[in-house]
């Protein structure tokens, strides 16, 4: 049987490994907006995505628990699946790489604060 303190830590993992992901994402989307050599479809869908998420008017309010939430994510992931399909893939690389970079230094950061 699984400790209690066992259950905790995988837990805490995985919500680690959301939280960076999603973060990468929202980093990721808001570098490729920034970047003259993406197509402009791609910024234009990267753009709505972005102010969708931080706007304060939503289709469902985030307050509203767990679905609040969910539309913000599935926003955030066709979005981004919209701007992949068009970007070129070297430049989606270094981007990604770029955005790596910064979610983890970010997260380091939030550790820190909350320790």
């Amino acid at each position: 049987m699984i400790s209690c303190h066992a259950w905790w830590d995988a837990q805490r993992s995985r919500l680690r490994r959301h939280i960076v992901f999603i973060n990468k994402q929202v980093r990721l989307l808001s570098i490729l907006v920034r970047r003259p050599e993406v197509p402009w479809p791609a910024k234009l869908v990267g753009g709505c995505a972005i102010a969708y998420i931080f706007s304060p008017i939503q289709l469902i309010p985030t307050f509203i628990p767990v679905i609040g939430q969910m539309d913000d994510l599935l926003v955030l992931l066709l979005g981004t699946k919209v701007v992949r399909k068009f970007t070129p893939s070297a430049l989606l690389y270094e981007c990604e790489l770029r955005a790596e970079q910064g979610s983890e230094t970010q997260i380091e950061r939030w550790e820190r604060a909350l320790s």
